[in-house]
């Protein structure tokens, strides 16, 4: 089932159905998908409901003010063959500061825009983030413990990362990107702007991708895990900054 928020209501809550298109808060189910566009007003939505499953995450709101979803745990379920995703839409950035549980699903983000979408909540389960086009921050928490990895794919596709990650190169037990593998097909992986970051995590690159970036100059990305080169073919590996 689906629900839209529209938001515009005090409290700015899930409970508060006036929220809700369908005058209606959402219920918790692995078939739920969730749209939040805002077109009532306001920038804020708290989940007051607690442990939450849904299915799909979807921000389509118009503008470029910043919107916020925080509050509770979002636990990301399958629906028979459909696998769960947060999708950004919008041109406004998204931020999400709820905790994320993915335990035993792949967790698409997918990024129709360019515009930055964060993730700053703990992330936990035995789940993978599956990032295929955008630009998405993970690390705000900086607690991040979800051990199934991190694969990285698109050439345009940037993963940026705000925290350091705990624990020996290769036995990583926390970190903006959890405690499993970095599979890199594609894309950008580097830090927040004039940041310095570490992390511990096997990486596999199988792709053509880049670390770092070049503006600015400041920015650095140390990678303390094994770093393996998959397939037969050239890959180009760029390092900026």
């Amino acid at each position: 089932a689906q629900s839209t928020w529209t938001g515009g209501s005090t409290p700015e809550s899930w409970s508060n159905a006036t929220n809700w298109a369908a005058s209606n808060s959402p219920v918790s189910a692995t078939n739920t998908q969730l749209e939040f566009s805002f077109s009532g007003g306001g920038t804020a939505s708290t989940n007051d409901l607690g442990s939450f499953t849904l299915n799909q995450l979807t921000h389509t709101s118009t503008g470029t003010a910043g919107k916020t979803i925080t509050g509770g745990t979002l636990v990301f379920a399958s629906n028979g063959a459909t696998g769960p995703s947060i999708i950004q839409s919008s041109t406004a950035q998204l931020t999400i500061n709820s905790a994320i549980s993915i335990d035993g699903v792949n967790l698409v983000l997918s990024n129709t825009t360019s515009t930055l979408a964060f993730l700053n909540g703990t992330l936990s389960g035995t789940g993978l983030l599956d990032v295929r086009g955008g630009v998405w921050l993970l690390g705000g928490s900086g607690s991040g413990s979800f051990s199934g990895g991190v694969n990285l794919s698109g050439a345009s596709t940037q993963l940026v990362l705000n925290a350091n990650s705990t624990g020996d190169p290769g036995a990583v037990t926390a970190g903006p990107v959890g405690t499993g593998k970095i599979t890199l097909q594609g894309g950008i992986l580097r830090t927040v702007n004039a940041s310095t970051r570490t992390v511990n995590n096997d990486v596999d690159i199988d792709g053509d991708v880049q670390f770092g970036s070049s503006s600015p100059a400041t920015s650095k990305l140390t990678l303390g895990g094994a770093v393996t080169l998959l397939g037969d073919t050239n890959r180009t590996v760029t390092l900026s900054g």
